[in-house]
């Protein structure tokens, strides 16, 4: 796990894998792998012409890591087995040879693309060590969680969130965990409502604001299921819940009562979406009436 790379020159190398994999073991680096096409595909060709023949690129990422060009044509042995089905395609490898994070050619320049690499190796360390470390910090955890979450592994992104779960004081890492749990099961399925229960249970004043957060993540959900025609008062239930069985003094009231409000007003709903923009102007801090009474006016 220990993961701290050490800043090298580095070359560009169209090498076989046991050679640049020694390379990457012996200085302790990463491996920013490029699988491309030598054939007729135009985003490898606009990739070589705009990004690789950028030396800015070549400077920054030789700061960063190995470089290694994997013609996609020439190896489908290394294609299957780092599971590239197309190119180009930037996979950055740990020292071992382990993927940690992949994505296409951005609509960035060469420096753009380097800044990224820089960037995902920065945060790839970042979770490492504090993983090393074994010393839970709620705030910072929350942090790498999120930086985690862009990994194409999810294996960091699962232990943080363990840890998180056993070890918070707060209910973000169980409100991450609901998330989860909406994305692959029914709001009404045993193991979501368990763990609603054990939210709740943690956060019984809800001090934590824990129940518009559940409120919140539910509506999410059933907003993204309008492909499927959920009708528009079956998206908000979650929000209208909250908002009716909260109290007057909750302070996410408002934020509950103006997202209903705008969601109605996207589905033309003018009126009932009205009611609802009023009754978050009502709840909301005087500081945020201001801000909400000039968007009142488009209602």
């Amino acid at each position: 796990m220990r993961l701290v790379f050490i800043l090298l020159a580095s070359i560009s190398l169209f090498a076989g894998e046991e050679e640049i994999l020694r390379l990457a073991q012996e200085e302790n680096r990463p491996i920013l792998a490029l699988f491309f096409s030598r054939q007729d595909c135009p985003w490898s060709q606009k990739l070589s012409q705009e990004i690789l023949s950028d030396s800015t690129f070549q400077e920054e990422i030789r700061q960063d890591a190995l470089f290694w060009q994997v013609p996609f044509d020439a190896n489908p042995s290394l294609c299957h087995k780092y599971k590239v089905h197309e190119c180009p395609q930037f996979l950055l490898l740990d020292p071992e040879g382990k993927e940690f994070a992949r994505f296409g050619v951005l609509p960035l320049d060469g420096k753009g693309h380097a800044a990224e690499v820089h960037r995902l190796i920065e945060d790839f360390q970042e979770v490492c060590l504090a993983l090393d470390s074994g010393v839970f910090d709620e705030r910072i955890w929350a942090e790498l969680y999120t930086k985690a979450k862009q990994f194409s592994t999810p294996f960091y992104k699962e232990v943080l969130l363990q840890e998180g779960m056993e070890h918070e004081q707060g209910t973000y890492f169980l409100l991450q965990q609901y998330a989860e749990l909406l994305g692959k099961y029914k709001l009404k399925h045993p193991k979501v409502l368990a763990h609603k229960r054990k939210i709740l249970a943690k956060d019984k004043g809800n001090q934590l604001g824990s129940r518009y957060q559940i409120a919140l993540l539910e509506f999410r959900q059933n907003a993204g299921r309008t492909k499927y025609k959920m009708r528009a008062d079956k998206v908000i239930l979650p929000l209208l819940e909250y908002a009716k069985k909260a109290r007057q003094s909750d302070p996410d009231v408002w934020k509950a009562e103006w997202l209903i409000a705008q969601f109605l007003l996207k589905k033309g709903e003018r009126e009932p979406a009205l009611e609802h923009a009023e009754a978050a102007f009502l709840a909301a801090p005087e500081h945020i009436k201001a801000h909400l009474e000039e968007r009142l006016d488009r209602f």
